[in-house]
This record gives C-alpha cells, sequence and structure tokens, in this order.
C-alpha cells in the first residue's frame, strides 16, 4: 500500500498520440487539456507548458509512437523520435544533502517529531521522483 494515494496518474505513457481535448489557457503559458489520449491510455485534465505543446502538436500530426512522463497532472517530459524533452516544470531530480539537511533541521526545531516525518516524507517522494526518471529514460518511443 502506497504512502499517498494521488489523484492523478504519474509515470511513463507510451503510444501514438490520438487525441488533445479542449483546453483551458492560464497565464498564457499553461494550458490544461480536458483529455489526452495516447496508445491505450485516457489521461484526463493533464496540464502543459508552452514547449511540450509544440511537441505534442506535431506528434499529433504523426503516427509515431511517442512517451510522456507525467508528474501528477503535469506533461514534464516528452520523447519523439528518439530525443528527450524537458519541461521547466519538471519536478527536481535531486535535493544537495546541504538542502536535507536545511529541511530536517528547520522541521526539528518548529516542530519535533512532525519535522522528522516531513523529513521522511519528503525523502520518499525524491525517490519516485527518480524512478519515474529512470522509467522515462528508459522507454523506447
Amino acid at each position: 500500500m502506497a504512502l499517498f494515494n494521488w489523484q492523478f496518474p504519474r509515470g511513463t505513457f507510451t503510444g501514438t498520440l490520438q487525441r488533445i481535448g479542449t483546453g483551458t489557457v492560464f497565464n498564457g503559458s499553461l494550458t490544461k487539456a480536458s483529455i489526452i489520449e495516447i496508445g491505450d491510455h485516457s489521461l484526463k485534465d493533464v496540464m502543459y507548458d508552452n514547449y511540450i505543446n509544440n511537441y505534442l502538436t506535431d506528434a499529433l500530426k504523426s503516427d509515431d509512437p511517442i512517451s510522456i512522463m507525467l508528474w501528477e497532472n503535469k506533461i514534464v517530459a516528452i520523447r519523439i523520435n528518439g530525443k528527450n524533452y524537458y519541461s521547466d516544470r519538471m519536478p527536481p531530480k535531486k535535493v544537495t544533502f546541504g538542502k536535507w539537511l536545511l529541511i530536517l533541521l528547520v522541521g526539528a526545531i518548529s516542530m519535533g517529531i512532525g519535522g522528522v516525518i516531513i523529513f521522511i516524507v519528503a525523502t520518499i517522494e525524491a525517490g519516485k521522483v527518480r524512478e519515474t526518471l529512470n522509467e522515462f529514460e528508459s522507454v523506447r518511443a
């Protein structure tokens, strides 16, 4: 059983891009599509930035398979013809030891045992980011 049950899927989805549903634009640079159909997957309420949108538009015109990396409800990377393109909304790949130490110290001082728990949860989440990124980079579209 997972520590958290996330509402949005995470992971790598591979296949031919078949549909991008109607979208709502936020702040002129972030689009939330009602649905994205890729391969056998229908992904609802997916967000992506203008940079990724360029590649999605190209992929929609082609029958070639692509891979997208979804983190929560955001497309943070896309692979087309063997080339990877990463959004600036990519979750951090790693956090330095100094940052973890600072999080631990601030949490421990301000919340006692609660800070230690937050540190443990943050560490688990960082591991999930690395696993998802490794999965995306190992899939060949």
